[in-house]
C-alpha cells in the first residue's frame, strides 16, 4: 500500500477529535463512550493515552485489524423513539471508536471534498453552504423576476441517507482518495449489524447514522449522478440551465421551464442507478415571473406540488421554503425577494 494509502492519525488531532464530541455522547453496542477516554485524560497520564489511542486509530483506519472484529466495531446499537404521527424513528448509535477514526478521517479530508464537490455540492466542507445557496437562489430570482420561462425546481431525495447503494459509495472514495479506501472497506464493504435489544437487524444500504464519515460518501456517490446528468443534458437538452446546486440530498435547479423539465427526468434516471428515488410528493416547482400563470407547468415525473400564486389587481404573490429559508415574491411590475 502506497503512503498516500496509509493514514497515520496524529496525537494532536487526535486529542482535538475526543474533545469534539459533545457532552453526554452515547456509547455503542460495547458502551464505551467518548466521555469515558476524556475522563482517563488526566494530568501525567495524558500524553500517553492520547499517543496510544493514535497508534490504534491508525491501525483501524489503515484496515489492518483481523475481520473478526468488523461486525462489533461496524454494528450500532438501535432505538425506535416515537414520532408525532404514532410511527417509530430509528436512531442508531455507533461504536465510540468507529466514530472516533471518521471524525479523524473526516477532518483530514476536509479541504479535498471541498475542491471536489464544489460547486455543485456545498454540504460537505463548504463553511455557509446553505448561506450561499440562498443567496443565489434570491439573487437568481431578483434577476429572472420577469422571465416567463425561468423555473425553479427545489430536488428532495427520499429517505436518501439510508438508501444510497454501498458499492456506489465504494466506487466514489476510490475515485476520490486512496487515502479513506480502506476504512470505507472496512465498515461499508459488508453488511452491519443493529441491535434493538435482543433482536438483530441486517443493513446492507445506505450510510450509518451518526458516522462523521456519512456525509461526505454520501455526497461523493450523489456528486457522480449530478454530474452524469448534466453531462447528458448537455447533449440531450434545449435551453439552458442556470445552475444546479445540492446541499447534502437537497437541491436546487434553475433555468428555461423545458431544460429544467428535461433534466428532471435525466436526474431521476441516474438517482435510480445508485438506489435513490425522487420524492415527487416533497418535489416544488416555482415559475418566479409574478405576470405569468404557471397552472400548465408540468415536469414529467416532476408535478407541481406546492406553488402558490394569488392575482389581484395586477399583482401576485408567491412563497417557498429553500433549506429552512423562506423566499417571498410580492410584485406588479417586479419582484420583491425577502
Amino acid at each position: 500500500m502506497s503512503p498516500a494509502a496509509s493514514p497515520n492519525l496524529d496525537q494532536e488531532l487526535v486529542a482535538k477529535m475526543v474533545r469534539s464530541f459533545l457532552k453526554g455522547s452515547a456509547g455503542g453496542p460495547s458502551g464505551l463512550k467518548p466521555q469515558h477516554i476524556k475522563d482517563a485524560a488526566i494530568p501525567g497520564c495524558e500524553d500517553e493515552l492520547f499517543r496510544v489511542l493514535a497508534v490504534v486509530l491508525s491501525m483501524l483506519a489503515r484496515g489492518d485489524v483481523p475481520q473478526e472484529v468488523r461486525p462489533f466495531l461496524c454494528g450500532a446499537s438501535l432505538v425506535a423513539l416515537p414520532k408525532e404521527d404514532g410511527g417509530l424513528r430509528p436512531i442508531a448509535v455507533g461504536e465510540c471508536l468507529r466514530r472516533l477514526v471518521g471524525k479523524c478521517l473526516a477532518h483530514s479530508a476536509s479541504a479535498q471534498a471541498r475542491e471536489r464537490l464544489e460547486p455543485l455540492q456545498v454540504g460537505v466542507g463548504t463553511p455557509g453552504g446553505a448561506e450561499a445557496v440562498i443567496h443565489v437562489v434570491r439573487n437568481w430570482c431578483s434577476r429572472h423576476h420577469a422571465d416567463p420561462n425561468r423555473v425553479l425546481l427545489k430536488v428532495d431525495v427520499e429517505n436518501a441517507f439510508n438508501s444510497v447503494d454501498r458499492q456506489a459509495i465504494l466506487e466514489a472514495v476510490r475515485e476520490f482518495s486512496a487515502a479513506l479506501v480502506p476504512w470505507a472497506d472496512f465498515t461499508y464493504a459488508n453488511d452491519s449489524t443493529l441491535i434493538l435489544g435482543h433482536e438483530r437487524v441486517s443493513s446492507r444500504r445506505g450510510v450509518q447514522q451518526g458516522d462523521p464519515l456519512g456525509p461526505l460518501f454520501f455526497s461523493l456517490a450523489l456528486h457522480r449522478v449530478i454530474e452524469a446528468a448534466k453531462r447528458r443534458a448537455a447533449s440531450e437538452l434545449n435551453g439552458n440551465i442556470d445552475f444546479t446546486v445540492f446541499y447534502l440530498d437537497d437541491g436546487v435547479v434553475a433555468g428555461e421551464s423545458q431544460a429544467v423539465a428535461g433534466f428532471a427526468d435525466i436526474l431521476r434516471q441516474e438517482l435510480a442507478k445508485i438506489g435513490l428515488t425522487m420524492n415527487v410528493g416533497k418535489c416544488e416547482v416555482v415559475a418566479v415571473a409574478c405576470e405569468n400563470s404557471c397552472a400548465a407547468l408540468r415536469l414529467s415525473e416532476v408535478q407541481v406540488d406546492r406553488l402558490w400564486r394569488l392575482h389581484s389587481a395586477g399583482r401576485c404573490h408567491w412563497k417557498c421554503r429553500i433549506l429552512h429559508c423562506s423566499f417571498e415574491c410580492s410584485a406588479s411590475k417586479g419582484g420583491d425577494f425577502v
